[in-house]
């Protein structure tokens, strides 16, 4: 039986009828042809637009010492000076990660090792500066709408960022749903299609489906016309996907996540209607228990995609700093009865994750991938790669769930971590000056 693994992101499997279209404007050579009435008239490249004015004060929620939501605190201070390659972008919304989280729990070993004490990935806003020695700056005008990726500090009114960062998003999405876009789609796709090897009428188990992530998975899941089983935490969340997926003739089938056994067994009757001996992608934000029934369904050649650990995610309160870099009996003797309620499930599941044998992969015939978005970073060719695939996918705008107010950060840091929310949260930043 043959494995394909499907390298060239820049080529697409739809039809011809689905090529072609320009759905997101693609980096620095490209933005230009994004549709800004900005892209279109004079070529002259702004300088630093502030050279006479005091400078800029940004606000920015900044956490010292990781290990609760509790300890952002919202600063402000001026923003830094314009470095060559960089653009200044006044942010009106902030997208929400589970790995935003995880940086303010000090468990994110990325954010850790960072310099940056500003968490945030992505947001969405208005150019207000292009330094002039900035690569592509011909291009980018001061008043574009943008879209941007951050190795952090995205949870600020203002964030200079290199010009290939930016991007401009079709004329008809919101700045929530611009905000809502690059994370979740660029995980979904990378996930999917590089370590995936997606092919066209594949059989995918998706965990978390109704979350960012998970619906850009669904949306790429149904754009090659796969069969798909999708998972959720609350039953309510079923309903939701169902209608938003009514379209997918039957291909598609969503159930509410109650136990370990519970789930092998559905995910089992779905593969017997299906016809099929196993997946071959369970897409798996979750691990924890819920890992090793999804990859016993594996197909031969199948292969489980690890992105997250949405399992073992502390309750809500929680002071995850007492978790690192400590002994399991050094944990226990600091937590109070309250405090061991709140982490018991992260303990438990570190204690108990599961553990695979890898004598036995190559006879099984199994693959498992684990990658973090954060260190393809640097790989901006990879990155645009990745938009360009997107892009001939057309999908359609992401589903922007609840909103806050930039001054409410933390509230909407805690609901993503209730696990209650649906689609994607989004932070919006308002200014003075409109």
């Amino acid at each position: 039986m043959l494995c394909h693994l499907r390298h060239n992101l820049g080529t697409s499997t739809l039809s011809p009828s689905h090529r072609g279209a320009r759905l997101f404007a693609l980096g620095p050579k490209a933005l230009q042809k994004a549709g800004s009435p900005r892209a279109k008239g004079s070529t002259t490249t702004m300088t630093q637009a502030a050279t006479n004015m005091q400078p800029t004060l940004q606000r920015l929620w900044e956490i010292d010492q990781p290990g609760a939501v509790s300890r952002l605190r919202l600063n402000e201070k001026p923003l830094p000076a314009l470095k060559p390659g960089q653009a200044t972008v006044q942010v009106h919304a902030i997208g929400l990660n589970m790995a935003d989280l995880f940086s303010v729990l000090g468990l994110y070993a990325a954010f850790q090792a960072s310099e940056n004490n500003t968490p945030g990935l992505e947001f969405a806003g208005i150019v207000t500066d292009v330094h002039s020695g900035s690569e592509g700056a011909n291009n980018l005008r001061v008043g574009d709408k943008v879209v941007g990726i951050t190795k952090f500090g995205a949870f600020s009114s203002h964030v200079n960022l290199k010009v290939p960062y930016l991007r401009h998003f079709p004329e008809n999405w919101t700045m929530e749903q611009a905000a809502a876009f690059p994370v979740q789609a660029l995980t979904a796709l990378y996930g999917l299609q590089m370590l995936g090897g997606l092919q066209p009428n594949a059989c995918l188990l998706i965990h978390s489906a109704a979350g960012g992530v998970g619906l850009a998975a669904l949306k790429i899941a149904r754009r090659f016309d796969c069969r798909v089983l999708g998972t959720v935490g609350d039953p309510s969340k079923v309903q939701l996907l169902q209608e938003r997926f009514s379209g997918s003739q039957g291909k598609m089938h969503f159930v509410a996540r109650t136990s370990p056994r519970s789930f092998k067994e559905e995910a089992s009757a779905f593969l017997r209607q299906q016809g099929l001996q196993g997946f071959d992608i369970v897409f798996d934000s979750l691990q924890g228990s819920y890992f090793q029934p999804g990859y016993d369904l594996l197909a031969p050649c199948g292969r489980a995609i690890l992105f997250g650990a949405g399992a073992l995610t502390p309750a809500v309160g929680a002071d995850a700093s007492l978790l690192s870099n400590r002994s399991f009996s050094s944990i226990i003797s600091l937590l109070s009865p309250a405090k061991i309620s709140a982490l018991l499930g992260t303990v438990t599941g570190y204690l108990t994750r599961p553990k695979l044998d890898l004598l036995k992969l190559p006879g099984e015939n199994k693959g498992v991938l684990g990658f973090n978005l954060i260190w393809l970073y640097e790989k901006i060719d990879m990155f645009e790669a990745l938009y360009q695939s997107l892009e001939g996918l057309q999908l359609e705008s992401p589903m922007v769930g609840r909103t806050f107010p930039f001054a409410e950060l933390p509230a909407a840091l805690e609901h993503l971590q209730s696990g209650q929310s649906v689609g994607k949260v989004i932070v919006q930043v308002k200014h003075h000056d409109g």
